[in-house]
């Protein structure tokens, strides 16, 4: 931008000189080459300016499209990526801001939504918005007293904004372990919109979580047919087809997974325990071979136990047994 306007004022300063009425009939044709000199400077500076301008709008308004797309996936911080760099481009548009906000909070970057919040008030956001983005996020963290039984008005008229307040409820009562609410929630959007991914996804670690294990695993499976190839819903499949005994179901979508991310501990020890369990003692020891004690520590609560467990492995797979049995 700088650059622009500083060939601007060159060009003009040429074509002010090039215009002075007061010249020699000598210095009239070299003055004539350097206005047309100068305009064109200035014709290619606006034309640059005028790209840069279109080309700047046709960024942002392809990642805007990017991040709906990844909200419709529930990819919450991919989203937030691509409307910060929306952002950067439309510094003042309140829409964009408001989204960003709201989206921030949906991926529980609380301090991010209330600061995009605030900005969007500076803008003259609607008041409304402001307000239910407050109580959302409120709810959204189980602090249900004072904003429950308000939500639930708006959400049972089936206002604008119902599909975000059951939402924000069913997360809500899942961090208070209030399993029939959120139950409840988590039914209203996928009567809204049966395909919800994210709704799937809640439904499914609710069902888990009160051993509904054959019900979970229909959940987790119809989100993984909806989106091959969202981790997380493939993740919570194989993790409770693990817990349903399932194993040989349950390690073709750990080795997806662990062929997509073979560095993450949790899909590997994941794929580790199916092995184990389905006699593939080799193939667990072999994963394990590369986990230190760290590791195991920082990805699981009882690391140590599956330090025995490795050390299990190795005895079991050479023929001596299970030493702690």
């Amino acid at each position: 931008m700088r650059l622009f306007l500083a060939t601007l004022r060159s060009g003009i300063s040429f074509i002010m000189c090039g215009v002075n009425p007061v010249r020699t009939k000598a210095e009239r044709p070299q003055k004539a080459r350097l206005a047309r000199w100068a305009f064109l400077i200035v014709l290619l500076a606006v034309i640059g300016l005028v790209a840069w301008f279109a080309g700047s709008y046709l960024w942002a308004s392809y990642n805007y499209r990017l991040a709906e797309q990844n909200l419709h996936r529930q990819d919450f911080e991919s989203a937030r990526k691509h409307l910060a760099v929306c952002l950067r481009i439309w510094p003042s548009d309140m829409q964009t801001c408001l989204l960003a906000a709201r989206t921030a909070r949906r991926a529980r970057a609380y301090d991010e939504a209330a600061q995009l919040l605030r900005t969007y008030k500076k803008l003259g956001g609607v008041a409304d918005a402001i307000e239910l983005e407050q109580l959302l996020a409120q709810a959204q963290r189980g602090q249900m007293l004072g904003v429950e039984k308000k939500l639930l008005a708006a959400a049972k008229q089936d206002s604008p904004d119902a599909t975000l307040i059951w939402e924000a409820l069913a997360q809500g009562y899942i961090e208070r372990y209030r399993w029939p609410h959120a139950l409840v929630c988590v039914n209203k959007l996928l009567d809204r919109d049966p395909e919800d991914i994210g709704a799937l996804l809640e439904r499914g670690w609710i069902r888990e979580n009160i051993n509904q294990f054959g019900e979970a695993v229909d959940d987790f499976r119809h989100a993984v047919q909806l989106d091959s190839n969202n981790a997380r819903a493939r993740l919570s499949l194989a993790e409770v087809l693990m817990k349903a005994s399932l194993y040989n179901d349950a390690v073709e979508h750990f080795q997806w997974l662990h062929q997509h991310d073979p560095e993450d501990i949790h899909i590997l020890l994941g794929l580790a325990r199916c092995d184990r369990y389905l006699g593939q003692l080799e193939e667990a020891r072999s994963l394990l071979d590369g986990v230190n004690a760290p590791m195991m520590q920082s990805a699981w609560p009882n690391g140590e136990r599956l330090l025995f467990w490795k050390a299990n492995l190795k005895w079991r797979s050479a023929g001596f047994g299970n030493p702690w049995r």
